[in-house]
């Protein structure tokens, strides 16, 4: 009787092995995270230089304002995105595959130099030949890039409130799409920088604090300069940062018989803006 007792029991352990098989290791799926940083209100502009954290791991975005981490994640990941001029962003993200973001960033001051859809600027605009000013308001309407992927602004001249004609100008590094300045070559806006193209001349010729209607302002001095045999004209521009132009002096010249004589002078004074 002793040595069934002891045969029941092995038996009873034995099954119960057997009816726990090893349960194979879950394995994590692994999913990455890239995207496209852009300024809100104005897509064109992609984001350089924005800090992009996740925990302790950081990137940050490229010239062309995109991102991808190295390193892969699984779980629902808070990503913060993060930079001194612009409101810091966090976004949580669920992961069940690999993803893309586009995100807009909203700046906490207005760029160096406005240019975003929207902005318009009034000025009082005096005419030598006529003796008359007018109002004259700028609009930038919109902005998009062109099949070379330049950067394009459509900008209307509004005359007593009517739309009267609205060019297309192409930005570069330097000249960034300033309305009135699309006249001015490709210059940076930093005192004594010039440039000279054929008979045009552009130099960067000081910084000065004047006065406005918007009251006193510091500005950069902007000469334009295009010489002819028997003519020419010259444009002077003060440049305000984070608002623009403020005013603008055009001389046309000519001549012919040996004397030049003022043709007309056309002078361009800020009265308003409208920045967010």
């Amino acid at each position: 009787m002793k040595y069934l007792s002891l045969f029941f029991i092995s038996i009873i352990i034995l099954t119960s092995c057997d009816d726990n098989p090893s349960t194979p290791p879950v394995v994590e799926e692994m999913y990455q995270i890239q995207g496209v940083i852009i300024e809100e209100g104005d897509p064109v502009d992609k984001l350089e230089g924005i800090k992009i954290s996740i925990g302790e791991i950081v990137t940050e975005s490229d010239y062309d304002g995109s991102f991808k981490f190295t390193e892969e994640f699984s779980t629902t990941t808070e990503i913060k995105f993060s930079h001194p001029d612009f409101i810091e962003v966090i976004k949580t993200v669920p992961l069940n595959d690999d993803v893309s973001l586009t995100i807009e960033m909203k700046r906490k001051t207005p760029e160096y130099f406005p240019n975003n859809p929207g902005y318009k600027w009034i000025y009082s605009v005096y005419d030598s030949l006529t003796n008359l000013s007018t109002e004259v308001e700028l609009k930038i309407e919109s902005r998009y890039l062109d099949t070379l992927n330049r950067k394009v602004s459509e900008i209307g001249y509004y005359l007593d409130g009517t739309l009267y004609f609205s060019p297309k100008v192409v930005s570069s590094e330097t000249n960034l799409n300033i309305p009135g300045m699309q006249v001015l070559a490709d210059i940076p806006i930093v005192v004594g920088a010039s440039i000279k193209v054929d008979n045009v001349i552009s130099k960067v010729i000081g910084e000065t604090n004047i006065l406005t209607e918007i009251g006193e302002v510091n500005t950069f001095e902007v000469e334009y300069l295009v010489e002819g045999d028997d003519e020419f004209e010259r444009i002077v521009t003060w440049i305000s940062p984070h608002i623009g132009i403020v005013r603008q002096h055009k001389y046309f010249v000519s001549g012919g018989t040996g004397e030049f004589e003022v043709r007309k002078n056309e002078i361009w004074k800020i009265k308003a803006y409208e920045i967010q």
